[in-house]
């Protein structure tokens, strides 16, 4: 009687073991769905910003250039009449 006792005993503790051990599990489970979950809206956003920066680049890219052909129109346009200034002169 005290052996069947005491297996009783050792079959209750092993499954309290057991039920610590599967709690502990579905803790580290869920932490790394979390963990998932929130590396995958720091991606997603990272790619959006990233998205949002090569697009202002490339405006800004197409500003220098009309800025650049602005320019040089102005420096011709300034060279053709500093050139009619001094046939006047």
């Amino acid at each position: 009687m005290d052996e069947v006792r005491q297996k009783l005993n050792q079959n209750q503790t092993q499954e309290v073991q057991a039920e610590v051990k599967n709690d502990d599990t579905a803790w580290k489970i869920e932490s790394l769905k979390e963990a998932i979950s929130d590396t995958i809206f720091k991606t997603d956003e990272q790619t959006l910003t990233r998205h949002s920066y090569n697009h202002m680049l490339e405006r800004m890219k197409k500003d220098f250039i009309a800025a650049k052909i602005n320019s040089s129109d102005n420096d011709a346009a300034l060279k053709n009449k500093s050139i009619v200034l001094d046939l006047e002169q």
